[in-house]
């Protein structure tokens, strides 16, 4: 995951962090494939440029690019330090 830590707060689509933020999201499973994400909410909750901290909640679909299998990950959160 890459993400640019001049997003402000607030709620986000992924094709606008992508495209307009230039962000970038994948899982990495244990057969080490990379899934990609087809669509997916991310609400910025906290950021803190002083302190360094990010902190985010999200939904979003991925799929497995061997199978074309989708997977839904729901209520994640993330607390980044940077």
């Amino acid at each position: 995951m890459m993400i640019n830590k001049d997003i402000p707060v607030g709620t986000y689509d992924y094709e606008t962090l992508v495209e307009e933020y230039g962000c970038w999201f994948s899982y990495s499973a244990p057969n080490l494939e990379l899934y990609s994400i087809n669509d997916g909410t991310f609400q910025i909750t906290n950021q803190n440029t002083a302190s360094g901290i990010l902190e985010m909640k999200f939904q979003f679909e991925m799929e497995d690019p061997n199978t074309g299998q989708t997977y839904q990950v729901t209520e994640g959160k993330l607390k980044a330090y940077y």
